[in-house]
C-alpha cells in the first residue's frame, strides 16, 4: 500500500484499520454467493436501507402517487404516500406527501419542477394498544389488563370512577369514549 498524502503535504502511513469507502462494499457484498464454502443469498434489507421524509407543496395535491414517484425517481424517491384528512364523512387530500428514499438519510431538499422543496424528517406515530394504553405493542402481544384512557388506572367497568360522566362523549362511534 502507498502512503496517503494530506493537503498539508504530510503523509499518513497505511494501517490495517483503514477501511475502503462504503461505496465499494455494497456491490462486493451483493455479489457474494458463498461464504467459507457455504452457499449464501445476499439481499438488501427492506426497511433499514431506506429513509422517509415529508414534503409540503400546494401544487402536488393534484398529482397522482405514480406521477410523483416517476418525476422524483432521479432524486432517489422510491415510493410516495399522500396524507388525507377527514372532512365529516369524506376524505380530502392535503398538500403533504411522505416520500421514501433509497438512502439511509433523506436529502435536505428536493427539486420539484423549478422549485426547491425542503424535506422534513418523517417521524411516525408510536404504536399504541388502546386496551392497556401502553406503547410499543399491539393486541397480539398484550398481556396487560385494560386501562382507562383518561387516568391510566385498571378499568373495572365501562366508566372510570375518576372521570365525571359529563366528560363522556355520546357523539363518538363508541358511546363510552371519555373525551
Amino acid at each position: 500500500m502507498s502512503d496517503h498524502v494530506q493537503a498539508s503535504g504530510t503523509s499518513i502511513p497505511p494501517t490495517a484499520t483503514m477501511q475502503p469507502p462504503l461505496s465499494f462494499l455494497p456491490p462486493l457484498l451483493l455479489g457474494l454467493t458463498q461464504l467459507a464454502g457455504v452457499p449464501v443469498k445476499v439481499s438488501p434489507h427492506r426497511s433499514l436501507n431506506v429513509s422517509r421524509g415529508v414534503i409540503r407543496l400546494r401544487d402536488i395535491a393534484s398529482c397522482s402517487v405514480e406521477k410523483i414517484v416517476e418525476e422524483l425517481r432521479p432524486q432517489g424517491v422510491t415510493a410516495a404516500m399522500i396524507i388525507h384528512v377527514r372532512d365529516g364523512d369524506s376524505k380530502r387530500r392535503t398538500n403533504t406527501v411522505i416520500l421514501t428514499f433509497a438512502s439511509l438519510q433523506p436529502p435536505k431538499h428536493i427539486t420539484a419542477g423549478y422549485m426547491r422543496v425542503p424535506v422534513d424528517p418523517y417521524i411516525p406515530n408510536p404504536l399504541r394498544f388502546f386496551n392497556c394504553q401502553k406503547y410499543g405493542h399491539s393486541s397480539r402481544a398484550c398481556k396487560n389488563p385494560a386501562a382507562c384512557v383518561k387516568c391510566g388506572k385498571a378499568l373495572n367497568s365501562l366508566f372510570c370512577a375518576d372521570v365525571p360522566l359529563s366528560n363522556y362523549s355520546l357523539r363518538s362511534p363508541s358511546a363510552f369514549s371519555p373525551f
